[in-house]
């Protein structure tokens, strides 16, 4: 299992250069917040909806997330269902499977197979109307 904790670009670059995630206070408590939310499956609002973190979508804080690879999940405390995990002390990078990234190039599944499925009917449709534009004008010339 991963888990996945979103943060913002000041944050990102200091956990990375300390490869540290240190506690912070929350309403949930003193800790560090993970998600099960993947961000190559669901979109920011998807991720942060089902994270419940809405305050973190408003405040721009989800652009850059720190993934948790193979994770045993008895390390962490559940903070709500089985999408909110949490440590009460600090994570050390070196210890886990680890990566990292942007994600401002987010765009949820859903949309991108609406765009997919728009070209393969539009295209088609387009280039039917370009040919059959080029016969009326050929006819009207002849």
């Amino acid at each position: 299992m991963s888990l996945y904790h979103y943060t913002n670009y000041d944050s990102y670059w200091k956990i990375k250069n300390a490869k540290c995630l240190n506690a912070t206070n929350t309403i949930n408590g003193l800790g560090v917040f993970f998600t099960t939310s993947n961000p190559r499956q669901y979109s920011k609002d998807e991720t942060c909806w089902k994270g419940g973190a809405s305050r973190k979508l408003q405040e721009k804080r989800v652009d850059y997330y720190i993934e948790l690879a193979h994770v045993d999940l008895n390390q962490f405390g559940r903070v709500r269902g089985d999408a909110i995990y949490k440590s009460e002390k600090p994570i050390n990078l070196d210890e886990f499977h680890w990566t990292s990234g942007k994600n401002s190039s987010w765009s949820s599944p859903l949309v991108v197979a609406g765009i997919a499925t728009t070209a393969v009917i539009a295209v088609p449709l387009i280039l039917s109307g370009i040919e059959t534009g080029l016969q009326l004008y050929k006819s009207y010339n002849d």
